[in-house]
């Protein structure tokens, strides 16, 4: 009987490496516990090791591959967004002069899949409609986004938590995420976007560097192509792409896509009339006589009106 046991340690040792690469994909959901898996384990192998023996081995190969294990993000779970600078320029069809054209970057932490489009610059309206055709590029909406302390996203950048400004909030409110903001000087919060960046600019700015681009919608005409092989690419170690972990893994994992439309803030009082005024589109709107007096929120756009006591 000891004979046995002893020759029976070490196959069930290699039984259990064998399935740690499936372990660490179901580590990527956010339903994993270590009881889960080894309820899996124990239905293939019902002679294998016990819970506690399980669990011990399980975290030592996850330990081997320790750097890799902490980079690793939840399907569904972040939106890593951040412009990769002036690494394309426009050209006046007329002059012949040339200006820096922005690159939007957005990255799914759960399986590096990756947008990438030329925009006219970072300012609100642009940033916000760039992060609305990331969604709709990807199908869905992440339960985060995670964004460097731009000007169009934090009104207040700070090393604990950077403030972010309303207009910002309202838009992750409408969608159902939430957004962080990655703190002043702590590089590794930001680490795996700007590895993307670095990425990105290797395999789709410098190939188009040599281009000349009139506008905006011809350089994201070329874009395109490069950014669906640099998505198909397979990774080195994972013998997987982008695109087939998100299809398979990621994207049954977002939420759905809602259109978004950016709303404009005005402070007033309620009138004697029980209206209040908005200058834009010249027009009262009423509330109930008992708010008389009362300072207000107005939150509009050209479909919507909303008033907040």
């Amino acid at each position: 009987m000891p004979e046995s046991k002893a020759f029976n340690k070490p196959q069930c040792y290699t039984n259990l490496q064998e399935m740690i690469p499936a372990f660490r994909t179901a580590l990527k959901h956010s339903g994993f516990t270590y009881l889960n898996i080894w309820d899996d384990y124990r239905k293939k192998y019902p002679e294998g090791y016990g819970y506690t023996q399980f669990k011990e081995h399980v975290q030592k190969a996850f330990a081997v591959q320790h750097a890799s294990f902490h980079m690793e993000q939840i399907m569904g779970g972040k939106l890593l967004i951040d412009y990769a600078g002036d690494c394309l320029l426009l050209t006046d069809r007329e002059t012949g002069e040339t200006r820096p054209a922005e690159v939007f970057i957005g990255i799914l932490g759960g399986s590096g899949y990756t947008y990438v489009e030329a925009s006219e610059s970072q300012r609100k309206a642009y940033f916000f409609n760039s992060i609305r055709r990331c969604f709709e590029f990807n199908g869905g909406v992440p339960k985060l986004i995670v964004t460097d302390n731009l000007k169009s996203a934090v009104t207040q950048a700070h090393r604990y938590e950077p403030e972010l400004n309303k207009d910002f909030k309202a838009f992750a409110l409408h969608y159902g995420t939430a957004v962080l903001a990655t703190r002043a000087r702590k590089q590794k919060d930001k680490v795996l976007v700007e590895n993307a960046v670095r990425l990105v600019y290797q395999r789709i700015c410098f190939a188009l560097k040599d281009q000349v681009f009139f506008d905006l919608h011809s350089m994201n005409q070329a874009i395109k192509p490069l950014l669906d092989l640099y998505n198909a690419r397979m990774y080195q170690q994972r013998q997987t792409s982008r695109t087939q972990l998100f299809l398979e893994q990621e994207k049954p994992l977002l939420l759905p896509v809602q259109p978004y439309e950016l709303l404009t803030y005005k402070n007033t009082l309620v009138q004697k009339n029980y209206h209040v005024f908005i200058s834009e589109d010249k027009h009262y709107y009423s509330m109930p006589h008992q708010y008389i007096g009362r300072k207000v929120e107005i939150r509009y756009n050209e479909t919507l009106v909303e008033i907040y006591s």
